[in-house]
């Protein structure tokens, strides 16, 4: 059986250890669900506009073989949609669309946010989302160093917060 990362290399997935190295931390959290009918929501579909992205998506289609993989993304991704795998156009603090997402895919048992890094975004995704996860769900916001990163919103200095 292919580790998560020999996984999400071959889909030319970011989450790799070439790339930002979360697969070990995934797998140490996600492994016992492999085998199970998870439901995964990953908020960011990648590429930009009309590059199609969804490389982890795939990834995360052949980790989970039982599992439902949904993707949201600003941009039309629906090209990526595949049995057990469905991308949905909309805005990640869009309360009403994300809502809508969950009545019909159900609470999902894990969360990723690796859409669009702007805090204020991160933040409402994650007061909108939250509460809707699987109770014992996994909620998991990648690239939390932009979160010091002026040009996300951030800010380095604690004593301005």
């Amino acid at each position: 059986m292919k580790t998560l990362n020999e996984i999400m290399t071959e889909t030319g997935s970011d989450k790799c250890e070439w790339g930002h190295n979360y697969c070990k931390y995934y797998d140490q959290h996600f492994n016992s669900l492999r085998n199970d009918s998870v439901t995964l929501l990953e908020l960011g579909v990648g590429g930009e506009d009309k590059e199609l992205g969804g490389k982890s998506l795939l990834g995360w289609k052949e980790y989970f073989q039982k599992g439902n993989i949904y993707g949201i993304d600003i941009y039309p991704k629906q090209e990526l949609n595949q049995e057990r795998l469905i991308v949905f156009q909309g805005s990640q603090n869009d309360f009403i669309f994300l809502h809508t997402i969950i009545d019909q895919i159900g609470s999902p048992d894990i969360i990723i946010d690796d859409a669009s890094h702007f805090n204020s975004l991160t933040i409402e995704s994650f007061k909108i989302l939250f509460p809707l996860l699987r109770s014992g769900g996994l909620y998991c916001i990648e690239d939390l160093g932009c979160a010091y990163r002026h040009d996300f919103e951030g800010n380095i200095n604690f004593n301005d917060l």
